[in-house]
């Protein structure tokens, strides 16, 4: 059993390596590794708020997620400010991906952008 928690941790911890994340997210991935270890749930989770996908966005503006994700790249918006970059599993594949998260600034910023024509 120890071997199998041995196992998933560095699974876990895997998942997260060479990728762009956010601090939240790379402090979840070692709170996840950690249960994984001991085989005990930990109630402790880093505080991360409201996030939207480019998606959710999208579908509320009425335009494509590629529009929101080139909006945001011209206005250079994938920073803390607006968001962090989470694992989320790939839409394509069974791989697990950094994902660009916004917050509720992020969201605000991208629709008023929308509405000013880019």
């Amino acid at each position: 059993m120890a071997n199998a928690n041995i196992r998933e941790a560095q699974i876990i911890l895997r998942d997260g390596y060479g990728i762009s994340l956010s601090a939240p997210s790379v402090e979840l991935l070692n709170v996840k590794a950690l249960e994984a270890l001991t085989g005990n749930p930990i109630a402790y989770r880093p505080e991360i708020g409201k996030t939207y996908s480019a998606t959710d966005i999208a579908k509320e503006a009425g335009v494509s997620a590629n529009r929101i994700g080139k909006l945001a790249n011209a206005h250079n918006m994938k920073t803390d400010e607006y968001g962090i970059y989470v694992l989320d599993k790939s839409l394509y594949s069974k791989k697990q991906v950094s994902t660009f998260r916004y917050n509720a600034k992020g969201r605000e910023k991208l629709l008023e952008l929308l509405k000013g024509g880019d």
